[in-house]
C-alpha cells in the first residue's frame, strides 16, 4: 500500500472529528463552514498581486483562498513545516502522532502543487525525524522524476545534549513542477583567480592539476614536458585525468601547460567560460 492509501485511509478511518480535538481538525482539514473568504486589497481589479502580500492565519485555509487566482502562476514555493519533534507546539494524540503529520503534509503540499507553474519549484526545510517521510510523501504528490535535491546544510555550530549523536544539520528538499523545464540559477563565478599571462583567445583561466584519484593503468604513462624533456608520471596512488590519445589532442588545443615558467608537471586549463 503506498504512503497515500494509507494517509486516505487515515483521513477515512481515523481522522474523523470524534478522535481530534478541534484545533487537529483544523490543522489536518480544510472545513468550509469556517473558511471565509474577501477580496484582498492586494490584488489590483484583474486579480495580479500589487506587491509583496503577507497572509497571517492557517496556512491551509491560506493556500485554497489563493487558488483562483495563482493557481498555475507561482514560481517558488518554500515551506518551513513543523518538524513533529514534540518540542515545537505541533502536539497530537500520541497515537496520531505520525499518521497527523503526514496528512497536514498532504493537504497543504497538494495544493502547493496546483499553485506552481510548469517551470516552478517547491524547497522543504526540515529535520532528521520526518524527512525520509516527507520524501516518499513527496514522491508521489509530485512524482519521482521530479525530486531535484537533497540539500544538507548546518544549522547549529554548538554541541547539543543529544541522546546518541549531536546532530547539526538539516534538509531541504525541492521537488520541481515539471523537471523538464526546472531551470536553476548558477551561482556567479569568482574570476579573481583566473588570468590570461599567454592572451590565450579562448580568455582568461587557471590552471588545475592534471592527475586525478586512484590507479587505472590506461591512465598511467610518463608524460614528457617538452620545454625540460624531463618525463613525468602521475603522484603515487593517483593518475592521469586523460588517456594518453587525449591528452595529445590537449596539448594541441593549447589546453596543457607546465607551469608559470613552463619548467613543472603537466596543468590542466579551466577556462572561466567553462566554469
Amino acid at each position: 500500500m503506498s504512503i497515500l492509501a494509507t494517509i486516505t485511509q487515515l483521513n477515512s478511518t481515523q481522522l474523523n472529528s470524534t478522535q481530534l480535538n478541534s484545533t487537529q481538525l483544523n490543522s489536518t482539514q480544510l472545513n468550509s463552514t469556517q473558511l471565509s473568504l474577501r477580496d484582498i486589497e492586494f490584488f489590483d481589479q484583474d486579480g495580479e498581486l500589487k506587491e509583496n502580500l503577507l497572509i497571517k492565519g492557517n496556512n491551509l485555509f491560506a493556500l485554497h483562498s489563493l487558488y483562483a487566482r495563482l493557481a498555475g502562476k507561482v514560481k517558488l514555493i518554500y515551506i518551513d513545516p513543523p518538524y513533529n519533534t514534540g518540542n515545537d507546539g505541533f502536539k497530537y494524540n500520541d497515537s496520531f502522532n505520525h499518521s497527523s503529520w503526514l496528512v497536514f503534509m498532504k493537504n497543504r503540499l497538494e495544493i502547493a502543487r496546483e499553485l506552481l507553474r510548469e517551470d516552478g519549484s517547491i524547497w522543504i526545510t526540515l529535520d532528521d525525524n520526518e524527512y525520509a517521510y516527507l520524501r516518499v510523501l513527496c514522491d508521489e504528490i509530485f512524482g519521482r522524476t521530479a525530486f531535484k535535491a537533497t540539500f544538507v546544510w548546518q544549522h547549529r555550530k554548538s554541541s547539543q545534549n543529544d541522546i546518541d549523536v549531536s546532530l547539526s544539520h538539516n534538509y531541504t528538499l525541492c521537488f520541481a513542477k515539471n523537471p523538464d523545464l526546472f531551470k536553476i540559477n548558477p551561482l556567479e563565478v569568482d574570476g579573481s583567480n583566473f588570468s590570461n599571462p599567454d592572451n590565450d583567445p579562448r580568455g582568461s583561466w587557471v590552471a588545475d592539476p592534471f592527475d586525478a584519484p586512484n590507479i587505472r593503468p590506461n591512465l598511467t604513462y610518463p608524460i614528457t614536458n617538452p620545454n625540460t624533456l624531463e618525463p613525468h608520471l602521475p603522484p603515487s596512488g593517483r593518475c592521469w585525468r586523460f588517456s594518453q590519445e587525449k591528452f595529445s589532442s590537449a596539448l594541441e588545443d593549447k589546453r596543457v601547460v607546465f607551469g608559470k615558467n613552463g619548467k613543472g608537471r603537466p596543468q590542466l586549463k579551466r577556462f572561466l567560460t567553462e566554469a
